[in-house]
């Protein structure tokens, strides 16, 4: 049941203006993710939990993985980086 939630929350998102704008930035995206960055924020995030909260809507927790990982030099960068294709 959770994964189906997760699913269609993804697929929604997917279908929104800023989904959209994400999937014509595919390749860039998957730049970012395999940079250095991207490996240095892997290695900082807890995926287990982030995956738990999410399964189970723990908003707070994925405030706090998030607000954490932005408070990283690596991590503000990728969001910076992520921002500036947002912009586009």
């Amino acid at each position: 049941m959770e994964n189906k939630d997760i699913n269609r929350q993804a697929a929604d998102f997917l279908g929104s203006p800023e989904g959209r704008k994400l999937s014509e930035h595919k390749d860039e995206l998957e730049q970012l993710v395999q940079g250095e960055d991207g490996r240095r924020v892997r290695e900082l995030i807890n995926a287990e939990s982030v995956r738990k909260a999410a399964q189970t809507g723990d908003v707070e927790a994925l405030k706090g993985a998030v607000s954490s990982l932005l408070a990283t030099p690596e991590g503000a960068r990728l969001a910076g980086r992520l921002r500036d294709i947002m912009e586009r």
